[in-house]
């Protein structure tokens, strides 16, 4: 028995809707329309095998429900990125010898590998100076040194004890300032003018 024209009917393709009798065919209806609201997918309906509405990655991975730009890192400094080409719903290591950040400050020159972030090498604090123990500091980056012992005057290390030239009245005194030539305990022998 045909049906009326116009009466409901299934023509078996999920991607259109409103179908309807004409003739005795199941025919007419309107396409599915398919958005999943995110702008970096190429959304459309696929008929075949019941699939229905499909949303490809175009512009962007889509990565935990939302859309990343194509190039974005993972984080500042890191070694994941989007690349739509490689994988449009993850992160993918970026090119290997690429500059990075580690975290840490006193890592120079760290670079990808892999996708992870591999530290350089520290830099160079060796002062030159035999008391002083050099080191860089891990929360600016920078080189820093400690005196070890003696004095540090005018840039040259001093033994702790010695005088200032021919003026005994003036010596190496760590506890009082390692910076300077320190008052000589009172008492000290010394002559006013050199011999």
């Amino acid at each position: 028995t045909t049906l009326a024209d116009g009466t409901g009917c299934d023509d078996l393709d999920v991607c259109t809707l409103n179908t309807a009798c004409q003739a005795g065919i199941c025919t007419g209806g309107d396409p599915k329309v398919c958005d999943d609201d995110l702008p970096c997918t190429a959304d459309s309906c696929q008929s075949d095998d019941d699939t229905g509405c499909i949303a490809t990655p175009a512009t962007g991975c889509v990565i935990d429900g939302q859309c990343v730009a194509d190039g974005a890192l993972e984080i500042e400094g890191g070694c994941q990125s989007c690349q739509v080409d490689l994988n449009g719903y993850g992160y993918s290591p970026v090119t290997d010898a690429t500059e990075c950040a580690d975290g840490v400050l006193c890592t120079l020159n760290d670079q990808c590998e892999a996708g992870a972030c591999i530290p350089g090498p520290e830099p160079d604090c060796d002062d030159a100076l035999e008391c002083t123990a050099d080191s860089c500091d891990p929360l600016t980056g920078e080189c820093a040194s400690a005196l070890t012992s003696g004095c540090l005057i005018d840039g040259a290390c001093v033994e702790e004890g010695t005088v200032e030239g021919d003026n005994p009245c003036l010596i190496c005194a760590p506890d009082y300032d390692p910076s300077i030539w320190a008052p000589a305990p009172s008492g000290t022998v010394c002559h006013p003018y050199p011999e």
